[in-house]
This record gives structure tokens, sequence and C-alpha cells, in this order.
């Protein structure tokens, strides 16, 4: 009879010394901005310290326009699964298998400063979408020298 390879595979560990290993966790930093918070900005009206005010310090903090900022606040929630699987064939060999499952969202809100610090706009949603057009290389000026 003829095992299939899966089988054989998952066997295994009942065949040789071993240890096998589940977990899960979850975790949640920084409570998000409340609603009523964000509804109270107003592009225009409010500036820099009114925002900081009501918003206390913020996580991020980027370069906006060149003479502006865009300041961000995130609250994390996350969970991850964990597999760790270990086998001892010999006295001096072994093998070890790890496999992580993490799902982390970095929910938050950005806003926007102009060059005299007042608010232009909010935005709401996952940082990574709001903030793709931040990543960027310094300028090199390879001339220094001269």
């Amino acid at each position: 009879m003829k095992w299939p390879r899966c089988v054989l595979l998952l066997s295994l560990p009942i065949l040789t010394p071993s240890c096998l290993q589940v977990g899960f966790g979850a975790s949640r930093n920084e409570e998000p901005v409340a609603e009523a918070t964000l509804a109270s900005l107003h592009a225009g009206d409010d500036d820099l310290a009114t925002c900081l005010k009501k918003l206390g310090a913020p996580n991020m903090v980027w370069e906006y326009r060149g003479n502006g900022m865009a300041l961000g606040w995130v609250s994390e929630d996350s969970t991850d699964w964990d597999l760790d699987v270990s086998f001892s064939f010999q006295r001096f060999a072994s093998a070890k298998f790890s496999l992580d499952w993490d799902d982390l969202d970095l929910p938050g809100v950005v806003l926007w400063f102009d060059a005299s610090l007042h608010l232009e706009r909010w935005q709401k949603g996952l940082m990574r979408e709001m903030v793709q057009s931040y990543r960027r290389t310094a300028d090199v000026d390879l001339d220094v020298g001269s």
C-alpha cells in the first residue's frame, strides 16, 4: 500500500521526538480618534495649536508641500497565529520550522496643514493608503566637496 506524501509528512512528528506549538495573539494600542473630535475639525478655522489640543500628540509627522506639514494619529489592532514545529532526529541533528500569520492594519487619521499651519483637510482610513505619496528619498548633492 502506497501512502500519500502529505500523510507521511504529517505523521513525522509522531515518529520522532518533536515539539508542536500553536499560538494566537491579539493586541490593541492607542484608541482611534473619536468621531465627535473629527467632526469638530474645520479646515481654514483650526490651526496646529487647536488641532493638537483636540487630538493630543501625533504618532507621525511628515513634510507637506515643502513648507507645510502632515500629522498622523494611528490605532493598532492586530492579530496573529503562530505555528512552531521542531524535530530531533539523532543526538546532534534537529530541524525547526516556524510559520506566522499576522494581520496588522494601522487605521488612523491624517491632518494636512499649510505653510501658516492652518488645517487644510483631514482624512480617516488606513495609513499605508493615505501616506503613500510621502515615501521619498532624500535629495543627494553629488558636488559636496567643490
